[in-house]
């Protein structure tokens, strides 16, 4: 699913979130592939959501699998898990993730230069400063699809952790 907007308030998102075209009940995560900053080789990934719900043990494997590990949140004052587009789906008790590539190694200045010279700027283009690494991308996309691969070939869908303030809040399945 694509959608659109996000800019504007997460329209494309609201509008699928509050009317899937199949039964809610179907709707089991939400893998969100959103802005990656890929203009530097990523040794880890930041998976905003994982601790909310059981999708942060798969994303961990998955990263594992890819050769990279998984680091918190070092930005917790952007409240970036609210603000992208799974953030609609959470709000209809979806668990969901989202990932960036980390701040380890050369990502902290990587992260800085796009945050700082890119993002919602005219230059956020596929040509820009630092220039994409693309063979990151790959890796990137590679963890984005494990992870939603595994999703779909699990026993079980994926919940809230037990008591976890989303889950409650929204009202979505919840681990005992």
């Amino acid at each position: 699913l694509a959608v659109t907007a996000e800019e504007k308030g997460l329209v494309g998102a609201d509008y699928y979130a509050n009317n899937p075209t199949l039964p809610k009940g179907d709707l089991v995560a939400n893998v969100n592939l959103d802005m990656p900053i890929i203009n530097y080789k990523f040794e880890d990934i930041v998976p905003f959501g994982a601790a909310h719900s059981t999708i942060g043990q798969i994303a961990t494997k998955a990263a594992a699998e890819v050769g990279v590990t998984v680091s918190p949140d070092s930005r917790p004052d952007e409240a970036f898990f609210v603000r992208s587009d799974h953030y609609r789906f959470v709000q209809q008790g979806i668990p969901s993730i989202f990932l960036w590539p980390g701040e380890r190694g050369p990502g902290k200045a990587g992260v800085d230069a796009f945050l700082a010279n890119n993002y919602h700027k005219p230059s956020d283009e596929l040509v820009q400063t630092p220039a994409i690494d693309w063979e990151s991308g790959v890796r990137f996309v590679d963890v984005n699809y494990r992870i939603a691969r595994a999703i779909a070939d699990g026993d079980q869908k994926p919940m809230w952790n037990k008591g976890d303030f989303f889950g409650t809040v929204f009202g979505g399945a919840m681990a005992k």
